[in-house]
């Protein structure tokens, strides 16, 4: 229960809606030639929170400065803050 009340009281204020993959980790990630080439396990792919596949692209790097300044340096759509990722990656995710 205390995960479920720190997600409503935390939540973030709402973002466009746009697709997501839902799982958007490295490990679903296809790289050739230094390029994305391909998402797969694409089955969640769904309408959602963008902010959601961020954080889950970064988890594995979020205390990696160098790691993620080159993350940023290719995605340059938006940043999440430190408190959208914590609600995205230590509240959301852990919850499903």
């Amino acid at each position: 229960m205390k995960l479920l009340e720190s997600l409503i009281l935390n939540r973030p204020l709402p973002v466009n809606q746009t697709m997501i993959h839902g799982d958007c980790t490295t490990n679903n990630v296809l790289v050739l030639d230094g390029e994305v080439s391909v998402f797969i396990d694409v089955a969640g792919m769904t309408v959602g929170d963008p902010r959601y596949d961020e954080s889950l692209a970064i988890r594995r790097i979020i205390n990696e400065p160098d790691l993620l300044d080159a993350f940023y340096e290719g995605y340059t759509r938006y940043r999440v803050t430190m408190e959208e990722f914590k609600y995205f990656v230590e509240g959301l995710y852990e919850f499903f």
